[in-house]
Formats: structure tokens, C-alpha cells, sequence
């Protein structure tokens, strides 16, 4: 794991503004510094470098920039099949010099140029340079679960692995793009084909980028999955056990993240099977009122397990302390507040390990959500008709909140109403938005010509009207998996300078769950139904009977408590953001929130995220 910058160029580039897009990220490597400059003889010219956070062959020999006679590999993440692949290599009677999965790629890169990449298993996002050709190709993996961000300026390309390092050299930040900001309120993130920068964009997953001096140059998709080859459901624990032993592959130490749910608990099973040594496992545990407390099992997996556990307390005064560190860190805005307890319990595991596995993916690809039995809760309420002209009435006079059941109970109810829709596929695009303010009230002049209803109509093309369980599903693999879920594991993992690896992302295991009936994902209510029957095994009843909670904190009583003067300062007192937001609108939703009549935690959290964002770079 590792950050990469570079840039693509017509004359050569200074190595050291290279130096100084790489010192924006130098926490994504801190064991290791390089930049190389290349010139082709067609007379293009490369100059790239990583910062490198050393796991696989920690030597200096295997150091990126890594060279060969033809051609020149940087990338940030990892090849899990690399020794599958080198011994292929040497039995065509290739040696290699390292121990690598870096030389091993470049060395297919080198015989197939972009058809390499399909035999690439792993998270990676890279640049090849042809060092004759003056040939460049830039690549990310199947699913996008790591990073590449373009600018294109004076017939030069930019590309790093976060905004930052690009921005780090620019004259001046690019105007915000209007149609990314209302995206990003309406799903509390930026999704991948749009940048929050004007004139910047990221490599759509599963693509790359070619250019080639004196021709037009091609961006194409690599990774077209074929549904006729999934693999069969009989062989989901097979490949299960095969994805935890590659991601256990490192030659540094390694742990696991364990929540106590279904997935990290699955990922740690295996993992203490797998391993001669005991596990060492990590967990969050909130201190203080009205918190969920699921470090109890965690603790049953644990010592099911035979791991050793460790335990990190989040309480206020961590939060806060957190709070400020995670706001300026994301160069997009970015509103899912679970950020904060993962880049916490990443420092604590950091403190002695350099890799950890998670439990990440398998709620996209298995159907884990509460919102995949919307459909099933709203025909208990009768027809379309009805719904809309007695419930969502009705459950609009009711307080929300969390404090107890009541009020979480008609948070719920609130919410699926809010989401519901005659059609299944508009449905599951309204039930992303998480928040109570609706579009027509929820801009500032910025936005003018922009709202909430624009966003819907742009994402729900992107399903079937009647959409199934597996449309759904996809959707959620292509937009929240990866502009969420992998956003804030890549960014905040890497500020504490850890690698996590997501056994349920590997693309065996997508296409083999993406390949099943929506039955045997979701049966009733009963969610993930598939890893219950094939992996329960595993694990101890306990945890197979427990209802999913997720990764939530308290945030909406620290809102109202702890945190309510530094937010309230920070949203009408210290922002840029008016021309942005509709200021007496989003007063409302403070005065709501603070009283107690509407819990407005969303809403309130990605307005501070925006306002925090805004001045960072704008203020």
C-alpha cells in the first residue's frame, strides 16, 4: 500500500514538484520516498513517484518506481495472487529478482500491456510507461477500491492517488463543481463520475486509460464480468477461505478489525483457522449514554476464536479530538460519520501491526441493509395509494430520535416513507438520502437550477424501474461500495498509515453473490442468508441470531450535548457556505434536532462536513 503521484508530460517535468505532490500524502508511506524521470525516445516524458508503506518484500530492491529493460510500474495496493502468477512466469522461464507482487505485475505489463490487467487479482490503482514507446496506462481495479484522481492542465496529466497532491501544485483550487456539491447532499458523499474540482475526475473502476504519443488516446473498461461464469453457490466457502489466506499474505505483522457482526466475525473465523499463531483483533467500544454497546460480541468471537483482543473506547473527548483531524483530511466532502471510530480504531491497530483484514463489502454483495426489506415493510402497509395518503401523514406528527424505541421506531418508519415509491427501482434511489430537508428548500443561489429531484432522476437511470433485489445490489457495488464504503476505509486507514484488507470484495466472491438468486441472500426478513447457511458454521449461534446495528455513533446526542456550541458555531458563524445552503432552512432543522422533535443527525453532519470543506479550501 502506498500513494502515487506523477505526471505525464510532452517536456520533462522538475522532480521536485513531484516531491512536493507526494509530501501531500506522505502519511499513505511513511517508510519510504522516490521519484524517477523518464523520457521515451518518441520524446514523451514521465515523471512519477510513490511514497511507499513497505508489506510485501520490505527490501529496498523492491522500491517504486520499479524498473525493467521495457517498461516502468508505480502503483498504491496489493496483487493477492502474485505467487500464483510468478510461478507461472518461471515455469516460462522468467527469474525474478525481488519477492515482490510489484515485479511480478510489471512483468506481465510488459508481455500484454492492458490485457495483463485481468489476471491481476487485488486492490491496485497504477501507472505502466513504456520506456521506448513513451507509452502510458494508467489502471484501476475491478471494483475501485483504491483510488486515482486526473487533471489535465497545458497539455500535461496530473494523477495521484488523492485530490491533495494534485491541489498541492496548482496555482489556484478549482472552482467547485455545482452538480457534484448536490450530489454530495443528497447521498453524503461525491460519487465516482463526478469530482467536487472542476476539471478533475477519477478512473472509473475496472477501466484504463491509454495514451500512446501521436495517437488518440483510449479509456476503456477492462473488467466485464460474465454471469455465465460465476462460480456455484457450493463453492462460496472454498473461495471464502482462499480470499482470507491471500489477504494474510505479508511479510510484516497483521491483524483483523472485529465488530461483533456477522462479517468481521466470518473474516476472523477464518483467519484464526488459517493461522499457526493466535489473531489479534480490534474493536470500538463507545463510552457514555444512549451508546450501543456491541463489544460484548465482539469479546464472544473473540475468545470463541481464540484471538487476541483488544479493545479501543471512543468517548467524547475522543471524538472531539478526532473531529477536526477527519474534517480537514477529506479533500472531497464526505458525510458518513463512521469515519471517525474507523480511522481510531486504524491508529490503535497501527500501534503494532501494519495490516489488518475487515469485514467490509459483504452488506453490498450479500444484501445486508435494513433498506433491502423496505419493499417487504411497505406492502404491510397496503397499496401505493395508501401509504402516501394516511401513513406518511400520520407518521409526520410523530417525534423521532434515538434515545429509545419509540422515537428509533419512527425514525425508521419515517424514513422508508419518505423513500417510498410505486416503483421498486426510483424507490431504492430515493431511500439514499438520508436526510429530512427537501430539495426545492435545500440550496443557496449556488446551486440555482439544482435540487434534490435532478439527483434521483440522474441515478435512477442507472436501474430498472422495477428493479429486483440484484439490480439493487449492483448499484450499491458500483455507487455506495465504492464511493463510500471504499472512500472512507482507503482514506482513513491510510491516515494512520495501516492497510485494510476486504475479503468479501474479492471479485470471486461479487461474482459468484451477484450470479445467486435474490432468495438465497434474502429470504423474508432473514438478510445475508447464503453466509448464514454456508459460513455459520463458524461462529457461535449468538452472533447468527443477533440483529444487524452497524457502525453507528451516538453523533446525534453529542449534537445536542458535548458537541451543539462547536456545531452550531461552526454552521451559521464560522462557514462560507450561505450562497450554498438555504441558511433559514437548515436553522429550522437545528431547532428541531436540538429540541428533540426530529432527530436531524444526517442532515446536520454533512452541512458541517460541506461548511468545513468550504473554508478549508475556499475560506
Amino acid at each position: 500500500m502506498c500513494g502515487i503521484a506523477g505526471i505525464y508530460s510532452p517536456e520533462p517535468i522538475n522532480k521536485k514538484v513531484v516531491e512536493k505532490m507526494l509530501a501531500a500524502i506522505a502519511y499513505r508511506g511513511p517508510d519510504f520516498s522516490l521519484v524517477k524521470s523518464y523520457r521515451a525516445e518518441t520524446g514523451a516524458c514521465l515523471t512519477v513517484g510513490q511514497v511507499r508503506l513497505a508489506i510485501m518484500d520490505p527490501r529496498p530492491e523492491a522500491n517504486q518506481p520499479f524498473e525493467s529493460e521495457k517498461g516502468s510500474l508505480t502503483f498504491n495496493g496489493e496483487f493477492y495472487n502474485f505467487l500464483d502468477l510468478r510461478g507461472e512466469l518461471q515455469a516460462k522461464g522468467h527469474t525474478f529478482a525481488t519477492r515482490s507482487d510489484t515485479e511480478v505485475a510489471l512483468a506481465l505489463l510488459d508481455r500484454v500491456g492492458p490485457a495483463a490487467l485481468s489476471s491481476l487479482a487485488g486492490m491496485f490503482a497504477g501507472v505502466w510507461f513504456g520506456r521506448q514507446s513513451g507509452e502510458l496506462l494508467l489502471f484501476r481495479d475491478r471494483l475501485g477500491k483504491k483510488p486515482l484522481y486526473l487533471y489535465r492542465r497545458a497539455n500535461c496529466l496530473y494523477f495521484a492517488s488523492e485530490p491533495k497532491a494534485i491541489l498541492a501544485v496548482l496555482d489556484s483550487v478549482p472552482e467547485p463543481d455545482r452538480a457534484a456539491v448536490a450530489d454530495f447532499f443528497y447521498l453524503g458523499y461525491v460519487p465516482g463520475d463526478r469530482c467536487i474540482y472542476q476539471n478533475m475526475q477519477k478512473l472509473p473502476a475496472g477501466s484504463y486509460l491509454q495514451l500512446r504519443p501521436g495517437q488518440e488516446e483510449k479509456q476503456a473498461r477492462w473488467y466485464l464480468p460474465k454471469p455465465e461464469a460465476a462460480p456455484g453457490e457450493e463453492q462460496l466457502e472454498e473461495i471464502f477461505f482462499d480470499a482470507v489466506r491471500q489477504r494474510m499474505i505479508a511479510d510484516v505483522p497483521l491483524a483483523a478489525f472485529l465488530s461483533g457482526g456477522l462479517d468481521s466475525s466470518l473474516v476472523v473465523a477464518a483467519m484464526a483457522r488459517i493461522s499457526e499463531k493466535p489473531v489479534h483483533s480490534f474493536c470500538v467500544r463507545f463510552a457514555g449514554p444512549q451508546v450501543l454497546d456491541e463489544s460484548i460480541y465482539a469479546r464472544m468471537v473473540a475468545d470463541h476464536c481464540g484471538t487476541e483482543h483488544h479493545e479501543v473506547v471512543l468517548d467524547v473527548k475522543g471524538l472531539q479530538e478526532a473531529v477536526p483531524l477527519l474534517l480537514e483530511h477529506f479533500d472531497e466532502p464526505f458525510g458518513d460519520s463512521s469515519a471517525l471510530p474507523m480511522y481510531l480504531v486504524s491508529k490503535a491497530a497501527r500501534e503494532h501491526f501494519t495490516v489488518a483484514l475487515s469485514g467490509d463489502g459483504a452488506d453490498e454483495v450479500f444484501a445486508g441493509y435494513r433498506k433491502y426489506l423496505a419493499g417487504h415493510y411497505l406492502k404491510r402497509l397496503g397499496p401505493y395509494g395508501l401509504r402516501r395518503s394516511l401513513w406518511c401523514p400520520l407518521t409526520s406528527l410523530l417525534p423521532t430520535g434515538r434515545t429509545n424505541r419509540f422515537l428509533e421506531f419512527n425514525r425508521r418508519m419515517r424514513r422508508v416513507l419518505a423513500g417510498d415509491h410505486r416503483y421498486s427501482g426510483p424507490r431504492h434511489v430515493k431511500m439514499l438520502h438520508m436526510g429530512p430537508i427537501p430539495g426545492d428548500r435545500a440550496f443557496g443561489s449556488r446551486l440555482a437550477g439544482l435540487d434534490f429531484q435532478s439527483v434521483r432522476d440522474r441515478l435512477a437511470t442507472r436501474l430498472p424501474r422495477d428493479a429486483g433485489l440484484n439490480d439493487c445490489l449492483r448499484f450499491d457495488q458500483e455507487l455506495v461500495l465504492q464511493d463510500d464504503m471504499f472512500v472512507k476505509v482507503d482514506r482513513m486507514s491510510m491516515k494512520a498509515s495501516l492497510e485494510v484488507r476486504s475479503p468479501f470484495v474479492d471479485h470471486r466472491l461479487v461474482q459468484l453473490a451477484n450470479g445467486l438468486a435474490p432468495e438465497r441472500k434474502l429470504a423474508g426478513t432473514l438478510r445475508k442468508r447464503v453466509l448464514i447457511e454456508r459460513l455459520g458454521h463458524l461462529l457461535p449461534p449468538e452472533i447468527l441470531a443477533r440483529p444487524k446495528t452497524g457502525f453507528e455513533m451516538p453523533l446525534g446526542a453529542w449534537l445536542r450535548g458535548d458537541l451543539a456550541a462547536w456545531a452550531e458555531h461552526r454552521l451559521f458563524h464560522q462557514t462560507p457556505a450561505a450562497d450554498w445552503v438555504h441558511v433559514p432552512r437548515l436553522r429550522e432543522m437545528w431547532d428541531a434536532h436540538a429540541s428533540g422533535r426530529l432527530d436531524c443527525t444526517e442532515t446536520l453532519w454533512y452541512h458541517i462536513v460541506f461548511a468545513s470543506w468550504l473554508e478549508r479550501w475556499y475560506g
